[in-house]
């Protein structure tokens, strides 16, 4: 999952992630949700503080320094991220299987209480939550 997260907030973000945690390191205000179904089927979740997320829009939008994005701009940045990272994730885990990804919902702050695998991205300025919950579908492993 690391090198998923990394090279996704570095190509499209411009942000680095210094390192990979199990355990919490940031507060979750803005939070998204993809399921996923397909060989195999669940859910990633996604959630950060809120000035990461204005950073993440703004470094993706190309903003200039100081300007901050309004918040549609932030919320919908933040459901692409969610989606292109799901997106790459199971490409990476199963290059064969077909997979079908629903909209990136945003989702009440503090709703996370899914089990599943967590990691935490620690960023220069902050932090972003990853669960990731499936159940498979088949056989394969």
């Amino acid at each position: 999952m690391l090198e998923t997260v990394r090279d996704v907030l570095n190509t499209m973000f411009f942000l680095d992630v210094e390192e990979e945690r199990e355990n919490a390191c940031c507060a979750k205000d803005l939070n998204v949700k993809v399921h996923f179904a397909g060989e195999s089927s669940g859910e990633m979740h996604l959630a950060m503080p809120r000035h990461i997320a204005e950073q993440l829009a703004a470094n993706f939008l190309g903003s200039t320094p100081g300007e901050t994005p309004s918040e549609k701009q932030i919320e919908e940045i933040v459901q692409e991220l969610g989606n292109i990272l799901c997106g790459a994730f199971l490409s990476r885990h199963d290059s064969t299987g077909l997979f079908n990804l629903s909209s990136p919902e945003i989702l009440p702050s503090g709703s996370l209480a899914i089990t599943g695998m967590k990691r935490y991205y620690v960023l220069e300025d902050g932090c972003i939550e990853l669960i990731l919950d499936w159940e498979k579908v088949t056989g394969r492993s």
